[in-house]
Parts: C-alpha cells; structure tokens; sequence
C-alpha cells in the first residue's frame, strides 16, 4: 500500500465512512465501487473541511436501473439518511448521511467511459475503498504532487463551461500553476461561459468569493475579460483587485480577532465581496443598465449597494461611528468598516488608512467584550489608553468627513 492509499485509508476509517457504507453488499453482488473527484483531492491537498461531499462511482454488470436504485438503498441502510434524486438523465442520487456528509451516487458500465468525461486530472483519481487501491489513468497523481492544474479533456470544459470557472477556483484554492495548453484553450473559449446556467453560475462565484485569497481570482477572472463578457466596464480593474486584497487581509484579521461565540453573527465573505463588487461597479461605472450587473450580483445586492451610497452621504459621521459602537452588533460593526473601505477607495493604498482599519477590526473584539460583562460606553477610553484610543478615533472620523 502507498503512502497515498495509506492516507485515504486512515480519513475513510476516520469519518466512519467504512461504518456508513456496508461494503459487504457488493462483495454479496461482485460488484465494485470507487470513490472520485473532490474527495480524494481534498485529501491529497491536505483540505480540511467539516463537510463531507463525496462522489462514488458504481461499477454495474448490466444497465438494469432497477438494480443499481435499490444497491444505493441497501448500502446506507444502517443510518437514517435521505435520497435526493440529482439528475434524472444520467441517475445521479445523494444520500445526506447527516448535515456534514453527502454520498452522491452514480454508475458506470465501464470505468475507462467515467474517467472521460471528467474534468481536470486533478480530480480524476478513483480509491476502491475496500481493496484499498489507488486508480490512476492518466498521471494524475503527479499533476497533484507537481501542483499543476490540466484537464484531462479539453472537449469536456466546452460541454460544460461552468468547469473553467471552476478551474480558477482550484487554482487560487489550491495554489496550482496552469498547464499552458489548457489555459490557452480556456482563454481561447471562455466565452462559452456565458451560456451558463445561472443559478450555476452564481453558485460557483459563492465558492470563489469564499476564497482566502479571493483578489487573485478575480484577477484571473477580470485577465480572461469574464465582466466584459457580461457588458460590465471595470474602469479601473488595478485599484479593485487592490481594494480586494486589502479586504482578503481584513476579512481574516475580523475572523481571527472575534470571540468565538460571536463566530457566526458576521455573513460569510461572498456576501461582502458581492456588496463591493456591485457598489464598486455603481459608483464607477459609466453604464449601470447592463445585463449583466443583475445577472452576476442579483436585485437585491444592487439595491442594497445603492441604499449604501445613498445613505452613506447623509450620515453624520462621528455620530455614526460611535453609535455603532454603542449600539450594534459585532456583523453590523463589520459593514460600517467595509464601507468605510469603499467609499475611501483612493486611500486603499495608504499603509496608514490600512493600519488604521485594522485596528478598526480588533476594536469589534473589544465591543465584544464590553456587550458582553456590560461596560459602559465612557470606559472605551480606559481600555484603549495604551494605543491611544483618542487619537485613533480621531483618525478614523477623519477619514470618513
């Protein structure tokens, strides 16, 4: 057994991933099954993740549907679990074993025809859990060590374009290099993407914004002209993948310096980065009537980024800012500081300002604090004298007159 086998078997046993699925029944049906895609990858990469959501591939005799139904029924028998019907066309079932693990099913009648229509090498590697073997058809496993991103068909990114997009997002997720071939081909036909679903395609922006280093994404995105093909004009694309970044940095900071019981009062980042992108593009774009704003973003995110600019003016501002840190929630303190980004977008370049936001986050840890053991407002000062809160306040309503 490789060192590789010997991993996936240890996070298979680790899961109860063994105990979940009762192998024994296709030893009873001399039939064979293989987990792929996602699952081994994330494995390989070193991944952690508290959702589980793994593709298993049937190997069947016979095309009797009938059969391959009810073997999905039995193999998950011992847990009460749903099936959820996924695509009718090619039979692709889920069994939600509990909220942090998905088995999606599927079969094949020969393994070869599977791993064709696969996407990237990446995530073509096939585990037979039972013998506890490692299928590997096209080197793919010295793609994963070598970190290099190269689809298995070029054909397949076409069929379905949504995986060029999702090739980005492995690229940033994972810090992978591009294989020149195949980036040349999603460049050459990444207009296809436009033909997206999307519902699909929001659904994969989701996973990008979520990113840890979501500017070098976008960065790609905006390199393979990805808003031009929806008639959005970035007029200044050097300055928001800046702006970007800086969030990337501040974003982490505000996980890192909030109490744990206060870890899910703030939204996830896709939720701030479509924000910024709409206000971004209201504020500096010279056509706001393009298809394309409310079919990427959605209404409401441009209603909400303008009620934000609009409102924005109308404040007054140290009033503003220290009512909200009298008064709101630790989330609510976190869309005042975005917005102070935004609206100083010239200023993203000032190691100052920077600072200063920075600051501005280990503050909402403070507010925190004080919400919580109940300390009045006027004892701020008290808690800050070391960092000379009186003149860091000063600063920050600077910035925002």
């Amino acid at each position: 057994m490789s060192l590789y086998e010997d991993k996936l078997s240890k996070t298979i046993r680790k899961i109860k991933l063994d105990k979940i699925v009762n192998f024994s029944i296709l030893n009873k049906k001399n039939l064979k099954l293989f987990i792929v895609g996602g699952f081994i990858r994330d494995i390989l990469f070193n991944k952690r993740d508290s959702k589980i959501d793994a593709d298993v591939v049937i190997l069947i005799k016979s095309k009797n549907i009938e059969d391959y139904k009810s073997l999905i029924k039995c193999l998950c028998n011992e847990c009460n679990y749903k099936i959820v019907e996924l695509d009718n066309k090619n039979l692709v079932y889920r069994s939600i074993i509990n909220q942090n693990l998905y088995l999606d099913f599927t079969y094949t009648l020969d393994l070869n025809q599977d791993f064709n229509r696969r996407d990237y090498t990446i995530n073509s590697l096939y585990f037979d859990p039972v013998d506890r073997k490692l299928i590997d058809f096209d080197d793919c496993l010295n793609d994963i060590k070598n970190y290099l991103l190269k689809a298995h068909n070029l054909d397949n990114l076409v069929l379905d374009p949504i995986r060029m997009l999702r090739g980005i997002r492995f690229k940033n997720e994972f810090n992978l290099t591009f294989e020149q071939q195949t980036y040349d081909f999603i460049k050459s036909n990444f207009f296809h993407v436009v033909n997206t679903n999307p519902t699909r395609m929001r659904q994969e922006l989701i996973k990008i914004f979520n990113l840890k280093k979501t500017f070098s994404a976008i960065n790609d995105l905006i390199n393979l002209k990805f808003f031009e093909l929806y008639d959005i004009n970035l007029n200044r694309p050097d300055e928001l993948i800046q702006i970007i970044k800086s969030f990337d940095i501040l974003y982490q900071i505000f996980q890192d310096v909030l109490p744990k019981e206060y870890e899910f009062s703030i939204k996830e980042k896709n939720y701030y980065l479509f924000l910024l992108l709409s206000s971004y593009i209201l504020k500096n774009s010279r056509d706001l009537n393009s298809w394309g704003i409310s079919l990427l973003f959605g209404e409401n995110f441009i209603k909400k980024a303008q009620k934000i600019l609009n409102d924005w003016n109308k404040r007054e501002y140290p009033k503003y800012i220290i009512n909200n840190f009298k008064h709101k929630t630790s989330n609510q303190i976190f869309e005042v500081i975005f917005i102070n980004m935004l609206i100083n977008i010239s200023k993203i370049n000032n190691e100052e300002y920077l600072s200063t936001l920075q600051t501005l986050f280990k503050v909402c840890n403070y507010v925190c604090e004080l919400k919580r053991t109940i300390i009045p407002f006027d004892k701020y000062s008290e808690i800050f004298q070391e960092t000379d809160y009186s003149k860091y306040i000063d600063y920050v309503i600077s910035t925002l007159t």
